[in-house]
Parts: structure tokens; sequence; C-alpha cells
């Protein structure tokens, strides 16, 4: 969003931003936004994941020891 008020603060009046680019732009825009949430989103539930899987690892790994040893 500071990009696109940069721009059109920059914006010559006598020569406006042809509408349909300027649409465009702000179409692109909204669509990184949304990658770049979509992004963080996936970096939690990698984070959570991970984070999950070493603490259920730890409990597996201790079960299938006391297993062994009662075989």
């Amino acid at each position: 969003m500071t990009l696109l008020s940069t721009e059109l603060q920059g914006q010559d009046p006598t020569q406006p931003v042809d509408p349909t680019a300027f649409v465009t732009q702000l179409a692109q825009f909204t669509e990184l936004d949304q990658v770049s949430q979509i992004y963080s989103l996936l970096q939690n539930y990698i984070q959570g994941s991970s984070s999950t899987s070493n603490t259920s690892g730890t409990s597996g790994t201790s079960g299938t020891s006391g297993t062994s040893s009662a075989s």
C-alpha cells in the first residue's frame, strides 16, 4: 500500500494513469498481500507441526523401547 500511495503522490495530474493499468496494479498488490498472508500461515503451521511431531516422537520412542524390553 505504501508503494501505491507513493505512486499516486508522484503522478502527473495532466497525464493520469490509465484506469486499466491502475486496476491491474491494485489487483497485483492485493494478490501479493494475500500470498504474504498465506506464507505466514504456512510458516506458523509448519512450526506448530514440527514442535508437535518432536513431542509425539519423543513419547513414541520411549513407548517403543519399553515394548522391546518387555519382549
